[in-house]
């Protein structure tokens, strides 16, 4: 659901310029980080012309789900094969908090989003590093810029453990991703 706390800033953003720090009722709205309002806006302008704004910030959450559905399918097809890419969507799919709030507009649809790129950026770091590097920083800023810091504790760790664990990542390449992202 959207509720009318966050169609206020959206509202804001939209009509006030509060782009940085997203404001709720006058005050400064510091639980999420600002990147799933900014979609929610730009959706709502994008679409002003056919939609009213409370529907057009709503496909915000359905724009960053298939967002993520994409990445997590081209993360399960780089390790584990072209079938298995559709699998790792579906066992996604088949989980039931994720259907439930996939449709609310919340700074978590665009953390997994972000998550699901840098993940897809690790995934994809033995083959195409520099890509990989790039990949991996963006989805890091977009989780960062949803939920704040903690969203990327997890792969930044995974990121700099993988060569300690498995001799496939000891290479010079994935030593680039690292820099580059």
């Amino acid at each position: 659901a959207l509720g009318g706390g966050v169609l206020f800033m959206i509202y804001q953003l939209l009509e006030h310029g509060r782009w940085v720090v997203p404001h709720l009722a006058g005050e400064p709205y510091l639980e999420d980080g600002p990147f799933h309002y900014w979609i929610a806006a730009l959706t709502a302008k994008l679409l002003g012309l056919i939609l009213a704004p409370h529907e057009g910030a709503r496909l915000a959450s359905g724009v960053l789900m298939a967002v993520m559905l994409y990445f997590v399918h081209l993360s399960g097809r780089e390790l584990y094969g072209r079938i298995e890419g559709i699998s790792a969507v579906l066992v996604l799919l088949g989980c039931l908090g994720l259907l439930v709030h996939a449709h609310e507009t919340l700074a978590e649809v665009s953390m997994l989003a972000g998550l699901a790129l840098a993940w897809y950026g690790i995934a994809l770091a033995l083959r195409k590093p520099h890509r990989a590097g790039w990949l991996l920083g963006a989805g890091l800023l977009v989780a960062a810029l949803s939920k704040g810091v903690p969203a990327v504790i997890a792969p930044v760790a995974l990121a700099l453990a993988l060569p300690l664990v498995s001799p496939a990542w000891r290479r010079r390449e994935y030593l680039s991703t690292r820099s580059t992202g």
